[in-house]
């Protein structure tokens, strides 16, 4: 849900700046990264 979300945002910055590519190498990014602190997160409990 937070990944698509995390595109979504990426897709319409990108939209914004009127470069797709970099809002979805963005969006993809900040995916990765939620992903990623979110296994953090529940590795320490």
């Amino acid at each position: 849900m937070a990944f698509m979300v995390a595109i979504a945002l990426g897709l319409i910055l990108g939209f914004l700046i009127k470069r797709i590519r970099i809002g979805m190498i963005i969006g993809i990014g900040l995916g990765i990264l939620i992903v990623f602190t979110g296994m953090l997160r529940s590795t320490r409990r």
